[in-house]
């Protein structure tokens, strides 16, 4: 029984007999357009030729059977039309397919391969179909890869390229290229937040490298004849880098741009559209009180990120309370950085927007990130020098009143890790890098310095110093690590790998010669002594034992 609705059928017999019972005034028909006849006709008969074969097949006839009836339609349709192009339309007896066919001169062949041996899809490629992501069925990436290598020519529709998807299919695409066939991608070309990866790279310490990286990419937008236009986007426009420089016909707009100002965000006739069209106008004083805090020119903007994920969240929840979502969505290093360091001015000027109140700043748009912020290696030698001063205060005051230049230099790197964590972490990599030139000189200076001789005046009482000293200390780790959620075993591998000890010796065993104490010499003898002794066997220590102690998680 016809169910109401509309319909696109062409009217058969049983159809025709079904409708003459339906009254003029509930059904719509017209005749089939004449320059249309040809498709609609042969989409009908497309489903008709479909249930005959398949009833052929239902009434035992095999693929035989199924070709005969096929080429008796093709014959009907050569003795009406008298066209003899039909006749060579007929199935062949044997019911084969192609599959495949290549060029002569197709690299494949030179190799050894054929045409059989091409790589296929597991989806057909004449009849759509649809990919579900369901766990049995073929991914469309896959596929994809397999229909890139078997093609002659590629002809890709892209709404919006990014690298994340690209990288999948990328090998595929080089093998089809060098192999020589022809590749035409047609799609929108948008960097978004470009200064990202940049300021990322300044918190990190590779922010020289990271420039690079983005000056050969704006670059490639210059020699891509295929490009007609493209959209980058960033908070920072930090033009002093250079970094389109490469590029040609390049415009910049900011926020400062009149031009512009209404594009920064959603204005309020849009936001009054959005919200009548979600039926949530009763919400327009409660979203213009949390969102519309921009204004650029003589627009008053709102923040299209919270305005839509506060409607989407009134979509679930009609009691939902505002929020701001937008504060979450980037990372406000920059913002930190500059309230760590701001003086008393700029802490005014802060506490006076958090007050509601305004204040008037004049924008430089050509800062740079090396101008915001002192180059890690500067800091580097900043601290050694004030480090240097320390040592030089120390040994220049003779005051009753003294400091410790080192206990000083301590808590400075102390506060460092405690103020600003990343920033120390950058710092240790350079020092690193430091003490491994700094080191040799320390152990050599003392090798030369070491008087061999002395070695047979301390003898077991050193030894037995050495030795106490070991347990000690592994006492020590000991104690600290009561309370830990480390296993037992776990906590005696920390106690041996705190035995090998030779920098601090090394360091201070000299001091006493140097300053020209009696025992100068045998305290240097005993600190080599114990480097000697307890680096080796320290190290020997882990390397036995980790495999029995430890365990991967």
């Amino acid at each position: 029984m016809l169910q109401p609705g509309l319909y696109e059928q062409v009217i058969n017999n049983a159809l025709s007999n079904e409708l003459s019972e339906i009254p003029e005034a509930r059904k719509s028909t017209a005749p089939i357009d004449a320059a249309e006849a040809s498709k609609v006709l042969a989409q009908y008969l497309t489903d008709v030729v479909q249930k005959g074969l398949e009833n052929v097949q239902d009434n035992g006839g095999g693929i035989e059977a199924q070709i005969q009836l096929a080429n008796q339609i093709v014959n009907t349709i050569q003795n009406t039309t008298q066209e003899a192009d039909f006749a060579s339309l007929g199935v062949d007896q044997r019911a084969e397919q192609l599959l495949a066919l290549l060029r002569d001169n197709d690299p494949r062949l030179a190799t050894g391969k054929s045409a059989k041996e091409l790589e296929r899809p597991e989806t057909s490629i004449a009849q759509s179909s649809l990919f579900t992501g369901a766990i049995h069925e073929p991914q469309m990436y896959t596929e994809l890869k397999k229909e890139i290598v078997s093609a002659d020519r590629i002809d890709m529709l892209v709404s919006f390229i990014k690298w994340s998807g690209l990288r999948l299919i990328m090998d595929e695409l080089r093998q089809f290229t060098q192999s020589g066939g022809e590749l035409r991608i047609i799609t929108t070309s948008y960097i978004d937040e470009y200064d990202v990866p940049v300021a990322k790279a300044n918190n990190n310490g590779y922010y020289n490298e990271m420039l690079d990286v983005m000056k050969g990419l704006m670059q490639a937008l210059k020699y891509n004849q295929a490009l007609r236009f493209a959209v980058v986007t960033g908070c920072l426009k930090i033009a002093k880098e250079s970094i389109f420089t490469g590029t040609n016909n390049f415009v910049s707009d900011t926020t400062t741009n009149l031009r512009l100002n209404e594009y920064f965000g959603f204005v309020q006739s849009e936001v009054d559209q959005l919200l009548k069209d979600a039926d949530l106008t009763e919400q327009a004083e409660n979203i213009k009180k949390w969102y519309d805090g921009y204004h650029f020119g003589d627009f008053d903007v709102y923040c299209p990120w919270d305005v839509m994920n506060y409607m989407l969240e009134l979509q679930r929840n009609p009691k939902a309370k505002p929020i701001s979502y937008w504060k979450n969505t980037s990372d406000n290093a920059i913002i930190r950085s500059f309230i760590d360091y701001a003086g008393s001015t700029i802490t005014n000027k802060l506490e006076t927007l958090m007050a509601g109140g305004c204040i008037v700043q004049r924008v430089d748009e050509n800062l740079t990130y090396n101008y915001l912020h002192i180059r890690d290696t500067a800091k580097v030698l900043i601290i050694l020098s004030i480090s240097f001063l320390l040592v030089a205060a120390e040994d220049a005051l003779t005051t009753a009143i003294t400091f410790s230049a080192l206990i000083a230099i301590m808590f400075i790197g102390i506060g460092l890790q405690k103020k600003r964590a990343v920033v120390a972490k950058r710092l240790s990599v350079k020092y690193g890098k430091l003490w491994v030139a700094a080191e040799v000189f320390l152990f050599v200076l003392v090798g030369a310095t070491v008087n061999i001789g002395y070695l047979g005046k301390v003898g077991a009482k050193a030894l037995l110093l050495i030795a106490g000293a070991l347990v000690f200390r592994m006492l020590g780790v000991f104690v600290c690590l009561l309370g830990t959620s480390l296993s037992k075993k776990e906590r005696l591998f920390a106690m041996m790998a705190y035995t090998p000890k030779a920098t601090v010796q090394a360091a201070i065993g000299g001091i006493p010669l140097a300053l020209g104490s009696a025992c100068g010499d045998t305290v240097l003898t005993v600190a080599v002594l114990a480097i000697v002794l307890t680096a080796p066997l320290g190290a020997f220590a882990m390397d036995l034992s980790y495999k029995r102690l430890l365990k991967k998680e």
